[in-house]
C-alpha cells in the first residue's frame, strides 16, 4: 500500500496540471472572463464580475435553448437583436466591471386570463440567458444565467392573527419536511422539499442534508428485529433482537415533549401587558433610577442605532452625554435642524463633592471654584464663575458658558440685538445688560485654595464689585445711550503661599467684578435709514467679559519669622548641605523599599563597620600597645 500512494498522487497531480494547462489555453484567447461563469438563480438578479481588459468592451444579452438534435448551446453571437426579457448593465470597478442582470417584468400571479404584464403559473419564469462580452463584432467572454423563479403569491384578503392550530405531536413530526424553510420556493440540499423540480434536484443530489432535518431519517440500528434478515441473522438475533415501532426512534423528543398542548384561540401578535416596575432597595450599577412615584426617571438618549429615545431610563452610576436632533415644523411650508443636549453626571455625596482644581494650592488650567452661602443654614453650595462662549448665531440669548480657568487670562463676548425703543429707555437697557452680565459670575464667594472647605468660611473670599456710577440720565434721544455697562472684567490676584515638595502653592487673595460702560448709538447711512425711524427694527451691540489673573511677588508675602532666618541650615530647600538627610534611608521619607527592610539593612552596614573596626589593623595595633604597657 505504501508503494502505490505515490504513484496514484502523480497521476492525480498529472491531471490536474493537464487539466490546469488546457484552461490556460482556453483563457489565452480571450482577453476578459466572467467569474463565475455559470449561475443556477431562483430571483429576478444575478450578478457577476468581468476581470480583464474591459476596455471597449460592451455586453448583449439573449435568451437561449439547448438544441433538440445535439442538445447543445447555440453558439455565442454579438448580434443585439436578440430579444429578452432580461437585462444587463454594467459598473466600473477598476480594471475591473460589475454585470448585474435584472428581471424586467412582474413577478405576480395573474388574477384572471386578461392581464398580460402577470405570471400565468406558479413557475412563472424558466428560462436559460447568455450574456456575451464582445469586442466589436467577436464575442470574447459568456456568462450562463439559468433562472427559474416562482411568482409572488400576494394574500387576497386580510391577513389572520390567530395562532396556527399544531397537531398533536406524539406521534406525528411538527413538520414533514423540516429543512423546507421557504414556502412555494426550491430550497438548496433540501432532498425532501416538494417544491423542487427534478432537474434543480440533480444539482445537489449528492450534497442533501443528513439527519431528520434534512428529511432523512436515520437508519433503523442492527439491534432492532425489523433490520434483519434470515440469510444474513445470526443464531441468537430471534431470541436478543429488540422489537421498537417505527415511530419510536431518539429524534422523538426534538418535537414532543411528553404533554399535549390544546391551542387557545388568542391572537398571537397581541401586545403583551408589562408588569408595573419594582424599585429596587439597594441600587446597583445599571439599574433604573426611579422617581418618588414608582416610576423609571428617564431622559432622552441615543440608542446603538443612532436614534433619539425620548424616555430612555437613566442608569444608575453611568454617565452619558446625548446629542438629538429633531425636525420643528414652524409654518406648514417651512422646518428647522432643532439640536438639544442632555448629559447625566453622577458625583459622590453632596452637590460640593465636585472635582477639585488643586491640592491645595490652584493649578493652572484648572476651574476657579466660586460659592454661595445660606444665610439661614450658613452651609456654602458651589456656584459658577464663567464666561461667555459664543456659537451657532453669537446671540447672547443662544450663548453658551465655559468656567473662569485659573492662570489663564481670556476675553469673550455675545451680541444683544437693541432696537430704537430700547435705547430710548436707558434706564431699563442698562438694567437688562448689566443683568445679563451678572448671571456670568452668580457667585458671591471664591475659594482661596483649589482643595475647598464648605464648612467653615475662612477658607473663602468674599467677591467685591465697584460701584458704578450713577450720575446718568434715565432715557436717551436721538437712538442714543450712554453709560451702558457693556463690559465685565473679572479682577482675580493671587499669591503664593509656600512650596510642597518644591512645588510652589498659589491661592487667591481677592477677585473684584468691573463694569465698564460704553455708549451705544445706532448707525444709520441713506442705505439703512428705516432703522432709526422704525421701532421695531434692531442692531446688534457687543456685550463683552474678560478676566485676568495678577499675582503678587514673594516679596509680598508676610515677613519670615526669626526661627526660619536663623535656622534656615537646617531647611534642605535652601542649602546645598542637609544634615537631616545624612540618615535619610533609615528614615520614613525614605520610599525606595520597605521601611523595615531599610533598617534592618542599615542595621547590617553598622555591624560590618563596627566589626571591620574592631578587627581591623587600627584596633590590633592599640590591642598591641595595651599588651606592651601592661608588661
Amino acid at each position: 500500500m505504501l508503494k502505490t500512494r505515490p504513484r496514484l498522487c502523480l497521476n492525480f497531480l498529472s491531471q490536474t496540471l493537464i487539466l490546469f494547462a488546457l484552461l490556460l489555453k482556453e483563457d489565452a484567447r480571450c482577453d476578459v472572463v466572467f467569474l463565475p461563469s455559470v449561475q443556477v438563480v431562483s430571483g429576478p438578479r444575478a450578478s457577476a464580475f468581468l476581470v480583464g481588459n474591459v476596455m471597449n468592451v460592451s455586453l448583449t444579452i439573449s435568451s437561449i435553448r439547448p438544441s433538440n438534435v445535439t442538445g447543445r448551446l447555440p453558439p455565442a453571437s454579438c448580434d443585439p437583436s436578440s430579444l429578452s426579457q432580461w437585462t444587463v448593465s454594467q459598473e466600473m470597478m477598476g480594471k475591473s466591471s460589475l454585470v448585474r442582470v435584472s428581471l424586467n417584468r412582474s413577478l405576480q400571479l395573474c388574477a384572471s386570463t386578461n392581464e398580460t404584464d402577470c405570471c400565468v403559473q406558479p413557475l412563472c419564469v424558466r428560462e436559460t440567458v447568455r450574456v456575451c462580452a464582445c469586442l466589436g463584432d467577436v464575442p470574447q467572454a459568456t456568462l450562463i444565467v439559468q433562472a427559474q423563479i416562482y411568482a409572488q403569491l400576494l394574500p387576497t384578503g386580510p391577513v389572520s392573527e390567530n395562532k396556527t392550530v399544531i397537531p398533536n405531536q406524539v406521534f406525528q413530526p411538527l413538520g414533514q419536511c423540516p429543512c423546507d424553510l421557504t414556502a412555494k420556493s426550491c430550497d438548496v440540499r433540501c432532498c425532501c422539499d416538494q417544491d423542487c423540480a427534478p432537474e434543480m434536484l440533480w444539482l445537489f443530489a449528492g450534497q442533501c442534508l443528513p439527519g431528520p432535518f434534512g428529511g432523512i431519517i436515520s437508519p433503523v440500528p442492527d439491534y432492532v428485529c425489523s433490520a434483519q434478515s434470515a440469510e444474513n441473522a445470526p443464531d441468537w438475533f430471534p431470541f436478543l433482537c429488540v422489537a421498537s415501532p417505527s415511530e419510536n426512534n431518539p429524534f422523538l423528543g426534538l418535537f414532543y415533549d411528553g404533554t399535549t398542548v390544546t391551542p387557545k384561540p388568542t391572537l398571537s401578535f397581541q401586545t403583551q401587558q408589562a408588569a408595573a416596575p419594582v424599585p429596587p432597595t439597594n441600587y446597583r450599577q445599571g439599574a433604573p433610577i426611579f422617581t418618588t412615584d414608582n416610576q423609571y426617571f428617564t431622559i432622552p438618549q441615543v440608542s446603538l442605532l443612532g436614534q433619539c429615545m425620548e424616555k430612555a431610563p437613566v442608569a444608575f452610576l453611568q454617565n452619558f452625554e446625548a446629542v438629538c436632533v429633531r425636525t420643528l415644523a414652524v409654518l406648514p411650508w417651512y422646518t428647522m435642524t432643532l439640536t438639544t443636549q442632555y448629559s447625566a453626571v453622577f458625583v459622590n455625596g453632596n452637590i460640593t463633592a465636585q472635582p477639585n482644581s488643586g491640592n491645595p494650592g490652584y493649578q493652572v488650567g484648572r476651574p476657579v471654584i466660586g460659592g454661595v452661602s445660606d444665610d439661614a443654614t450658613g452651609a456654602i453650595g458651589r456656584a459658577p464663575i464663567s464666561l461667555w462662549q459664543g456659537v451657532r448665531d453669537g446671540l447672547c440669548s443662544s450663548a453658551d458658558l465655559r468656567p473662569v480657568l485659573y492662570g489663564i487670562n481670556s476675553t469673550s463676548g455675545c451680541l444683544m440685538p437693541v432696537s430704537l425703543l430700547n435705547l430710548n429707555q436707558c434706564s431699563k437697557l442698562r438694567e437688562t445688560v448689566r443683568s445679563t452680565l451678572a448671571a456670568l459670575v452668580p457667585a458671591t464667594l471664591v475659594s482661596r485654595t483649589g482643595k475647598p472647605d464648605f464648612s467653615t468660611l475662612t477658607s473663602w473670599s468674599r467677591i467685591t464689585t465697584v460701584v458704578q456710577n450713577t450720575n446718568q440720565t434715565a432715557g436717551g434721544s436721538g437712538g442714543v445711550c450712554s453709560g451702558v455697562p457693556a463690559h465685565l472684567h473679572i479682577h482675580i490676584r493671587s499669591v503664593v503661599m509656600g512650596t510642597i515638595g518644591g512645588v510652589p502653592q498659589k491661592t487667591i487673595q481677592a477677585v473684584e467684578l468691573n463694569f465698564k460702560a460704553s455708549t451705544w448709538s445706532l448707525e444709520c447711512d441713506p442705505g439703512q435709514g428705516t432703522i432709526c425711524v422704525t421701532p421695531e427694527l434692531t442692531q446688534t451691540f457687543p456685550v463683552t467679559s474678560s478676566v485676568t489673573f495678577t499675582e503678587a511677588p514673594i516679596g509680598a508675602q508676610s515677613p519670615m519669622s526669626r526661627f526660619r532666618m536663623n535656622f534656615t541650615e537646617f531647611d534642605c530647600d535652601r542649602n546645598d548641605v542637609c544634615w537631616p538627610e545624612l540618615a535619610f534611608p533609615l528614615t520614613p521619607y525614605y520610599t525606595g523599599e520597605p521601611y523595615s527592610q531599610a533598617l534592618a539593612k542599615g542595621l547590617i552596614l553598622v555591624f560590618f563597620f563596627i566589626a571591620a573596626s574592631v578587627l581591623g589593623t587600627p584596633w590590633r595595633q592599640i590591642r598591641q600597645a595595651w599588651s606592651n604597657s601592661s608588661l
